[in-house]
């Protein structure tokens, strides 16, 4: 079934989702972001949940300040990229339910408001200069740090298919924790294998028995947080969970470990792999680089 509707950005109460998991995905009509589109029509496919397309259209960029019949001049337009998007989405998936949604507004305040009610927000990047604003990583990024729901930035190239393996980032701080329950509540939706994966660093050289005792402690550490990260996904899976330790950067163990198919997650805030500065640091490494999927889980 494929719905449309054309709105304005308002204070009003967002239009009720449909029932069972719904993923927004943010849409204009470029390579990217249809990419994405494609994308998350795979994984609603996949997962059983319904998909609303949001086209956020402000005319300018996201610093644009729109008002009045200007709202409706651009809410109003023409529409039929986005239809024709969810037309191919419905000849790919007959079974999913597509609505679209076209907003005057700026990306991030639409998409953030329409993280509210999802369970899944989905967004394109671009690595290109020329790329509309709202594909570059600051949207993205931004958008890690301020909605209510998970969010996925889906890679250009990325092809339209559900992830055969999920892997996840943790550091035994609580927001890893929480992102290894929902990575392994994903794996088990999408019925494919999990990763749990702990990067850990020493401060110390082994160059003499005191500092080799030192990084023996913080590897043991990390071991430690690793098993905890593991029993904590096997509570939310019956799949399979693969766990992996190893001594490197968090951003660059989660590259080198992850392959086509993927998707990897990650805590928004923490130490670590997920530390409070990670925003600035891991997390944005990964939107930048990643080769696959990054869904920040909040």
């Amino acid at each position: 079934m494929v719905t449309r509707r054309a709105e304005r950005l308002s204070a009003d109460p967002l239009p009720p989702a449909t029932p069972g998991r719904q993923i927004t995905v943010g849409y204009e009509p470029t390579l990217e972001a249809t990419a994405a589109v494609h994308w998350a029509a795979a994984l609603a496919g996949r997962a059983a949940s319904a998909l609303r397309i949001v086209w956020c259209r402000d005319g300018t960029g996201d610093d644009a300040y729109v008002v009045g019949d200007d709202l409706d001049a651009i809410a109003e337009g023409d529409i039929s990229p986005i239809d024709a998007v969810a037309a191919s989405v419905r000849v790919n998936h007959p079974a999913l339910t597509v609505s679209t949604t076209v907003i005057a507004g700026s990306p991030r305040d639409v998409l953030r408001a329409h993280s509210q009610d999802p369970d899944l927000l989905v967004v394109g990047h671009s690595h290109h200069p020329g790329a509309v604003r709202f594909w570059q990583g600051t949207t993205t990024q931004w958008l890690s740090r301020h909605t209510d729901c998970p969010v996925v930035m889906v890679p250009t190239q990325t092809p339209p298919d559900a992830p055969t393996r999920v892997l996840v980032g943790v550091d035994g701080s609580a927001a890893s924790l929480a992102a290894a329950a929902w990575a392994a509540d994903e794996a088990a939706l999408v019925m494919c294998e999990l990763v749990v994966l702990h990067a850990w660093e020493s401060a110390y050289r082994a160059v003499d028995p005191a500092s080799e005792q030192a990084r023996d402690v913080t590897r043991l550490d990390a071991a430690g947080a690793l098993a905890r990260a593991v029993e904590v996904a096997r509570e939310h899976t019956a799949g399979s969970v693969t766990s992996v330790l190893v001594e490197s950067r968090p951003a660059a163990a989660l590259l080198d470990a992850a392959r086509p198919g993927d998707i990897v997650v990650i805590g928004a805030s923490g130490h670590g792999v997920v530390s409070a500065n990670l925003v600035g640091s891991t997390v944005n490494h990964l939107l930048d680089r990643s080769p696959v999927p990054v869904v920040v889980v909040r």
